[in-house]
């Protein structure tokens, strides 16, 4: 198997009812290349019965039996994942059509580490290092492709101890993905996904995105050799708001 599309879901049937259909429509049941993948994390809504109504061999569903958290509801869908390629999905974002088929184009025939949806047109292409996409792309897309739909990483890869000791920073998907990215060939491609003008609301908003994006920041400097990007954390640090200062103060000194 190629490819695992792996959806964590909470509370959301109504883009799920829009989103898996358009999934589902692109993938060929006959060739088992791809298994589209739905972790329900204990919703309230009929999540579970649209479901358990779906006919498809290649839909793989659970609903865990509490709420584990989004964060590790995302690395759960890793964990489970059967495919080569794991390509983490958010609920309320968007499958373009034919996006499934240019994307398994691409794994055939370029073998990426990682492929990077950008939201701009350009050749799909293969960079031999993460800092030569960065060179083209421009250092902002370093955090513009921290939206999960917008990764497609070798499972293999992803470091799941990481992750999951950096579930508090709240991006502990990106850690898992980007932490043996260095020195591999990274592959780019324009909108494999889209975002929806009005998304979902969060049940519960990211206690600070300066703290996370600071310590990401840092967190890529020192694994890609990036010194700008620790510059670009200290800035970040010094914009929180005072609540925030004296905790990623602390992850700082800790991590000289």
């Amino acid at each position: 198997m190629i490819l695992s599309i792996c959806i964590p879901t909470y509370n959301r049937l109504p883009f799920l009812k829009e989103l898996l259909p358009a999934i589902l429509g692109q993938v060929d049941s006959d060739r088992a290349e791809v298994e589209v993948v739905v972790s329900d994390n204990a919703s309230t809504d009929d999540t579970a019965d649209y479901l358990r109504s779906l006919s498809n061999p290649c839909l793989r569903w659970w609903t865990n039996e509490t709420n584990i958290g989004g964060d590790r509801n995302f690395l759960k869908c890793v964990a489970e994942a059967k495919g080569e390629y794991v390509w983490l999905f958010g609920d309320d974002d968007i499958m373009p059509a034919g996006a499934v088929g240019r994307v398994l184009d691409f794994l055939r025939q370029y073998n990426p580490a990682l492929l990077i949806s950008v939201d701009r047109d350009v050749d799909a292409h293969l960079y031999d290092s993460y800092g030569v996409v960065l060179r083209d792309m421009g250092d902002e897309h370093a955090l513009a492709h921290t939206l999960i739909s917008a990764n497609i990483f070798k499972r293999e890869l992803f470091d799941m101890e990481l992750a999951v000791k950096k579930l508090w920073v709240q991006y502990a998907h990106m850690f898992g993905i980007m932490a043996n990215m260095a020195g591999r060939k990274i592959g780019v491609m324009s909108r494999f996904v889209e975002t929806r003008p009005v998304r979902a609301e969060f049940a519960k908003y990211p206690s600070c995105l300066c703290v996370k994006q600071a310590i990401y920041m840092w967190f890529l400097a020192k694994r890609f050799g990036l010194p700008r990007f620790r510059r670009r954390a200290i800035w970040n640090a010094c914009n929180l708001p005072i609540e925030y200062a004296s905790r990623i103060w602390h992850w700082f000194r800790r991590r000289k």
